[in-house]
């Protein structure tokens, strides 16, 4: 056997050395391994040692190595608190399904065969023998036989690694969400009524029972207070005419504005607050509206009172009645108001003071197109106009009865002459207002001379019945209805 060279030795020692630090039994050690097998040792193969150059660069590679499993093992431990913390927060919470079979410390690539598992370190390694030119002494062909020997490729099975054990390892199980067909649906809720959106702010009372809808909007109202002064909601409540809904007595007033019916409510739930007396015609006129439709006298005596003023008074027109004298554009926009309120008695007054108004029919006969009536009315007017007119006549004209008094004339003939005479300036112009004149007739009469006491107070109380009379007739004429008044 040749004497070993000196880098041999020292390579050989170092080798040793290295090997032991791996657990790996190296053949120079005669301590306990004097039968160990050293055909897998990766610095010798049957006592061949290969050049210092290669096991450099196998050494290297090793290294190498050995670096990158570390550096995966410290990035590791340094995502291990994050990972702890999700991790505890998943335990409270049921999350998706996640796939939870990933390899706990190196990422791998696709798994592959075992034959390609040793092929990429061999043909690494052999791409290093390629590279390194391979120097062998005769000793060495002596041991080895004829035929060069490579140096072994690095078996991957020899490389330690060691499992990092991170978070994942503790994970809490996992919560399968429940399939659809297998949770129970839902219980629906049932919906607020009346929305919360649609309530009176102002009349939404708590001890209310009874919701009242005008125009979408809904007032939850005591129902006492209501039957107590609306003859609407008297019928309401003794025919029971409401509908239940959850449990909740609703009516709806129709044919009545909002706006109505809450200035309606205003003056009713707070009368000490409002005073219908001093309040605007616009709010007087929609407590009017409102109280019709409700059949509320209180307030609807009230509101006619203060839009109406005396234009909705039963009695027949007499001089000091205010009415007198107004202008006519002031009358029409009154009888506009009483159509739109359906007010017959004030559109009754309205159009005998049009009847009545010298100035009216002047401005017909000039500037028919500034007067803001219509044909209809207007031709209504020139036929109520001649009969008022012919009534008026007959009943000034007409003598009294005989009378049974001495003093007074015999003679029907003569009675019929001398009043004809005495009341022809009465008859022979035409007369606007009969029945105001009527005062003034009366007067003249109770003046007359050759007529007795009696026949003078029969003519008086003619002439007042006669104003009555032509005061109802007017209802026909007219083609209107009044309330109240009588055939």
């Amino acid at each position: 056997m040749s004497p070993q060279h000196p880098d041999e030795g020292m390579a050989g020692a170092a080798r040793s050395a290295r090997l032991r630090a791996r657990g790996v039994p190296y053949m120079g050690d005669t301590q306990g391994h004097e039968d160990k097998d050293d055909s897998d040792d990766i610095d010798s193969v049957d006592g061949y040692s290969p050049p210092t150059s290669m096991r450099t660069k196998l050494l290297d590679s090793s290294r190498k190595l050995d670096a990158q499993l570390l550096t995966l093992r410290q990035e590791r431990s340094a995502k291990r608190p994050a990972e702890e913390a999700g991790a505890r927060e998943s335990s409270s919470a049921p999350k998706r399904p996640k796939l939870i079979d990933r390899i706990t410390s190196v990422p791998q690539p696709k798994p592959e065969s075992s034959q390609s598992a040793h092929a990429r370190p061999a043909a690494i390694e052999a791409e290093a023998v390629k590279e390194t030119p391979v120097t062998i002494t005769p000793s060495q062909q002596a041991r080895t036989g004829s035929a060069t020997v490579p140096p072994a490729p690095i078996d991957s099975r020899e490389i330690k690694t060691e499992s990092v054990q991170g978070p994942l390892d503790h994970r809490a199980p996992v919560q399968q969400r429940p399939s659809a067909e297998c949770a129970p649906a839902p219980a629906v809720a049932e919906p607020i009524f009346p929305p919360l959106n649609a309530r009176s702010t102002e009349f939404w009372y708590r001890d209310g029972n009874i919701i009242v809808n005008a125009e979408g909007t809904y007032f939850q109202l005591l129902l006492s207070r209501l039957e107590r002064h609306c003859g609407y909601f008297e019928r309401v409540s003794i025919d029971r005419a409401w509908t239940v809904v959850n449990g909740q007595k609703v009516v709806e007033v129709r044919d009545l504005k909002l706006q109505d019916f809450e200035t309606f409510l205003k003056y009713l739930e707070i009368p000490m607050g409002h005073s219908v007396k001093d309040a605007s015609k616009e709010t007087a006129m929609s407590l009017l509206r409102a109280s019709r439709v409700l059949a509320c006298k209180v307030i609807g005596d009230l509101a006619e009172a203060r839009v109406l003023g005396p234009w909705s008074s039963a009695t027949v027109p007499t001089p000091g009645d205010g009415l007198a004298g107004r202008p006519y554009r002031e009358t029409l926009e009154m009888f506009g108001v009483a159509q739109a309120l359906n007010a017959p008695l004030v559109r009754k007054h309205t159009l005998y003071a049009l009847l009545a108004d010298d100035h009216f029919w002047s401005d017909v006969a000039s500037h028919r197109a500034q007067v803001d009536i219509s044909d209809a009315d207007l031709l209504m007017l020139y036929r109520i106009r001649a009969t008022m007119q012919e009534k008026w006549r007959v009943h000034v004209l007409a003598p009294p009865k005989p009378c049974q008094n001495s003093a007074c004339l015999p003679d029907e003939e003569t009675r019929s002459a001398l009043w004809s005479g005495q009341m022809a300036k009465y008859a022979t112009t035409e007369v606007r207002d009969p029945l105001r004149n009527v005062e003034g007739v009366k007067t003249a009469v109770r003046k007359l001379t050759n007529w007795c006491r009696v026949c003078v107070d029969e003519r008086v109380r003619a002439l007042e019945n006669a104003g009555d009379l032509w005061w109802k007739e007017l209802d026909q004429l007219l083609k209107i209805v009044v309330p109240g008044a009588q055939a």
